[in-house]
């Protein structure tokens, strides 16, 4: 089996008063507020982020030719 993921590729940009927003696939992400003490990604924002992927599979059956 073969999976595909494909991403919109649109990035938006933060204003400056948004502080150290930054957008992956169009999911905003806070520096300040989405990581823990060791820089890793919060649970809350993994489970965001896993959701897109999983949203953005596409599952394509291909025939295997014996040669």
């Amino acid at each position: 089996m073969t999976v595909y993921i494909t991403t919109a590729g649109v990035v938006q940009v933060s204003s400056p008063e948004e502080g150290e927003i930054r957008y992956y696939d169009g999911i905003a992400f806070n520096l300040g507020t989405d990581v823990d003490e060791f820089g890793r990604m919060i649970i809350g924002k993994s489970q965001v982020f896993l959701l897109k992927m999983a949203d953005q599979l596409d599952f394509m059956k291909e025939s295997w030719v014996k040669g």
